[in-house]
């Protein structure tokens, strides 16, 4: 069977069609047909029909292109006079070309909108854009401008209308569904396709490799570009910064900003609110989905599974993978060093930064405040949600229940694994082994680590 045939077995629906191949999808049969070809040489219809090359008759010449028939045909006609008529004849296209970077392009339409808002000329000019001409798109609803009213399109859905108002794109194999059309087609990527049908985006700089070509540039601007090439959005009101712009202005408006200001998103079922719509998810996903209903991430090493990929991740590279196969982040000021960037940033916040430069975290029903998030998200589930809206880890081999995962997975792990299946944690300075890796940490705290002096 052909890929064009595999392609077309889905029958057409009403409102979208779907691509076979890969994630792509469209309401328009054209677009799908033409999108279809990008598989395939085969035409998707049985006519013969197809472009025809347009024939030179002076030489050999042929192009499906009116664009370069033409020009070649006016270099027929600017040499017709001093030229034999079977001479191989030079031709240029025109080119229109960018004055402020190496952007080049046939059409002319494409030259006067890229020239209008061309990047160079933001960068290297001294007046404000709008005197150069670039014609700015402002919401009526707040402060936001753009020079692209494409962007002021997707501004106005993220940020004013209200869900009943936006036409969502609901994806056919889970509940999730999107603003964008784009956003579904990145989670139809990242959640529903064979990892052999991906196309991966790989790092040139060590083994990460990623599904979207976005979280490439993300991996490579955090990781590698980290430091005296790093380009750094700084907080005016304090010493917080990011790399990312994005992640500045959610933290003036949830750091700095009137309460009134953030938008809260709500949970349906429970109380539970976030400041992120990320966390909100999240929590609706493992919190009122009955395991039937969930998409288990499954590890082929041993029985552990996950609610989100990136959990699975996080437990192949810190219990299934080898040593030399592991990207460590060491710190610059000791001797640390871990397998994840969010644990370097908790150390540098724990051991070297002054309490005046780090930002913390506080408690809003006790004096209670922490340098780590996830310390502070701890302590509220520990200490200050009622035993009815908690969610309970329940042993399924006894009538113990915990209110963290981890003290869940560590019971299990000290009173119902054999030895034989239980990954020990050796010391390597003594016969000592703990079956849990703060019992490791303990022991070398205290026995084998210079005591501070009082």
């Amino acid at each position: 069977m052909s890929i064009l045939e595999f392609a077309l077995m889905k029958p057409f629906s009403d409102t979208t069609h779907y691509c076979h191949i890969c994630p792509y999808f469209t309401p328009s049969v054209s677009h799908w047909v033409s999108h279809v070809r990008t598989h395939t040489s085969t035409l998707p219809f049985n006519c013969k029909n197809s472009i025809e090359n347009y024939y030179c008759k002076d030489c050999d010449f042929q192009s499906n292109l009116t664009i370069l028939f033409n020009e070649h045909a006016k270099s027929h006609r600017r040499i017709k006079t001093r030229s034999p008529k079977n001479a191989t004849l030079e031709y240029t296209v025109q080119n229109y070309v960018c004055n402020e970077c190496n952007f080049a392009t046939y059409f002319s339409m494409k030259w006067l909108q890229h020239t209008s808002c061309c990047p160079a000329k933001t960068t290297n000019s001294q007046t404000n854009h709008t005197q150069d001409g670039c014609e700015w798109y402002e919401c009526d609803q707040c402060g936001y401008k753009t020079k692209y009213k494409s962007a002021l399109k997707v501004h106005n859905i993220s940020k004013h209308l209200k869900d009943h108002e936006i036409r969502w794109y609901q994806c056919g194999k889970c509940p999730y569904k999107a603003k964008y059309k784009s956003s579904l087609r990145s989670h139809i990527n990242a959640a529903h396709m064979d990892e052999s049908s991906i196309k991966w985006h790989k790092c040139k700089k060590c083994p990460y490799k990623a599904k979207l070509k976005s979280y490439l540039k993300r991996h490579e601007k955090t990781i590698h570009l980290m430091g005296k090439n790093a380009k750094w959005y700084e907080c005016d009101q304090c010493l917080y910064r990011t790399t990312r712009k994005t992640h500045l202005g959610q933290h003036i408006i949830y750091k700095h900003g009137n309460e009134n200001e953030i938008q809260w998103y709500q949970c349906e079922k429970c109380p539970y609110k976030a400041k992120y719509k990320v966390s909100l998810r999240n929590h609706a996903y493992t919190a009122h989905m009955d395991d039937s209903s969930i998409h288990w991430h499954q590890c082929e090493h041993c029985p552990y599974r996950a609610t989100q990929r990136g959990y699975l991740k996080k437990h192949v590279r810190a219990i299934h993978s080898d040593e030399k196969d592991i990207t460590w982040y060491e710190c610059e000021q000791c001797l640390f060093k871990t397998k994840y960037p969010k644990s370097l940033k908790n150390h540098m916040n724990n051991k070297h930064l002054s309490d005046s430069e780090v930002v913390w975290y506080q408690c809003e029903k006790c004096p209670h405040k922490t340098k780590i998030r996830s310390s502070l998200i701890l302590h509220i589930k520990t200490l200050h949600i009622e035993a009815k809206d908690i969610k309970w880890h329940v042993c399924d081999q006894c009538p113990y229940r915990a209110k963290k995962s981890i003290t869940l997975k560590e019971h299990v792990i000290t009173n119902h694994l054999d030895e034989s299946e239980i990954e020990w944690f050796q010391c390597e300075k003594c016969p000592f082994r703990g079956k849990l890796k703060r019992r490791l940490n303990d022991h070398m705290q205290s026995v084998h680590l210079p005591k501070k002096v009082k």
